[in-house]
């Protein structure tokens, strides 16, 4: 098998300058209705970043100097359609410097990791280099110098959607690839050295599309992508495979209803995983946010939640975390019906699924969430993006907040509807192969980049 490397060396960064709203200012709109808060806004905040044009955000984490750092991409035309941006801010959330990465095509990062050592590594899709789309991956240090850079080549389409650190140093990407035609699209995953460089790659699918959107190492030394098919059932189900340490298929399986069911996110538990998307199957209305619990050696369902999905609206889960007390946290969207308008929304549930509290963030338009992390204190970082606030059409939006989400906020009662879907496992035969690749070397290109300021206020609205 022929597997090779594509270096992709990024030259310089160009400046990118963002420049902020904070939503905790005394003239931000609030609800006469609920009393103001006490908050320290050196630590709670909620701030919008952004350009005269469209931003997105994609990822957060923490620095370890107690800093944030996100990822995205910016349709600012500095080099191609849409160029990478890096942005470290401090904990109060200041800029402290802003890069844009880019090549003459379409470049987006769609995740942001920190390192064992320190860095950070950011993944995502670039079609500057081959014409066509590659997965990419690039390693900053803390001062958002590039320490190495790589893209990986297939011979047609191949988008990124994860990537995480494993145990040996090096790394794991998933995401979808149309290059191999096992059916239309199919889910791949490639194991990479501490350098970025490939160990073995492999693809996954049955007879229709498939797609992997999360992946995470397991305890005992395999992985286990989380996802989407239409190989095995035309409305689309969940779709999860559980592999070995090279890579090798263990088993997959298929999760949902009679309605389309999307795994967007999963993690490790005390006793298997846990699974978050959405589903309009069991007789919802609407996109309902799903979550459940499954064991790590066959699949099997502990129990399942949704919540939203009818008259109360649409919903939906993005992102799902420990919350360090046994319990989880899961971050996601929801339009309500009556609002005609989608919120950012945080879910608390116990150990066993039960509700334990929910918030809603959001103004006058539509915000989505991207990403969830859980700050050194205990308290919490939510990425997303916003056409409420900012100087463009969709601008950047970060909540740093309490560990109970609270902070900067004005309350409201809030409770989801939920259910107890019986949902329905399937196993299912699905291909695996290795696969090869094409070397190739690309520069990106360099310019100065600048933004328009933002100046509105932020009205933000919590619904406990």
């Amino acid at each position: 098998m022929k597997i090779s490397v594509l270096s992709a060396v990024f030259i310089l960064l160009a400046s990118f300058s963002l420049i902020f709203f904070n939503a905790c200012q005394q003239d931000a709109v609030v609800d006469p209705e609920i009393p103001p808060v006490v908050i320290d806004t050196t630590k709670i905040f909620a701030k919008s970043y952004g350009t005269a044009l469209s931003d997105l955000v994609t990822g957060v984490r923490q620095c370890n100097d107690g800093g944030i750092i996100i990822c995205g991409y910016t349709i600012s035309g500095a080099f191609g359609d849409n160029d990478i941006f890096i942005t470290k801010l401090n904990g109060s959330g200041e800029v402290v410097w802003s890069n844009l990465y880019g090549g003459a095509g379409n470049d987006q990062a769609v995740s942001i990791e920190k390192t064992s050592d320190g860095s950070f590594i950011i993944s995502g899709t670039t079609s500057s280099f081959s014409g066509s789309f590659d997965p990419f991956t690039i390693k900053i240090n803390q001062a958002g110098v590039v320490e190495w850079s790589r893209y990986y080549r297939f011979w047609n389409e191949d988008y990124c959607n994860a990537l995480v650190q494993t145990g040996d140093g090096g790394y794991i990407l998933t995401g979808y690839t149309n290059s191999f035609q096992i059916g239309g699209y199919d889910i791949y995953a490639i194991k990479l050295d501490q350098s970025g460089s490939i160990m073995w790659a492999r693809a996954y699918g049955g007879t229709q599309n498939d797609y992997g959107n999360s992946i995470r190492s397991t305890p005992e030394g395999g992985y286990i992508i989380g996802g989407y098919t239409f190989s095995y059932g035309s409305n689309g189900e969940g779709y999860i495979l559980k592999l070995f340490g090279d890579g090798v298929l263990r088993w997959s399986k298929s999760y949902g209803g009679i309605g389309f069911d999307n795994i967007k996110d999963l993690q490790n538990t005390s006793n298997g995983y846990i699974a978050c998307g959405s589903t309009i199957s069991f007789g919802l209305a609407f996109e309902s946010a799903m979550v459940f619990n499954l064991d790590n050696q066959d699949g099997f369902v502990y129990w399942t939640r949704t919540f939203g999905g009818n008259a109360q609206g649409v919903a939906n889960f993005s992102k799902v975390l420990p919350s360090g007390d046994g319990g989880f946290l899961l971050a996601g969207n929801m339009q309500e019906i009556a609002a005609n308008q989608q919120d950012i929304t945080l879910v608390k549930l116990f150990g066993d699924g039960e509700f334990n509290f929910a918030r809603l963030f959001g103004g006058v338009a539509n915000e989505e969430s991207t990403s969830l992390a859980v700050k050194t204190d205990g308290g919490l970082l939510i990425s997303g993006n916003t056409a409420s606030f900012g100087a463009g059409s969709n601008d950047l939006y970060l909540l740093s907040l309490y560990n109970n989400a609270t902070g900067c906020l004005q309350d409201r009662p809030f409770t989801p509807v939920a259910g107890n879907p019986l949902i329905e496992v399937v196993e299912q035969v699905s291909s695996d192969f290795p696969i090869n690749y094409e070397t190739l070397t690309a520069a990106w290109n360099v310019a100065s980049f600048s933004t328009l300021p933002n100046s509105q206020c932020i009205q933000i609205r919590s619904k406990k």
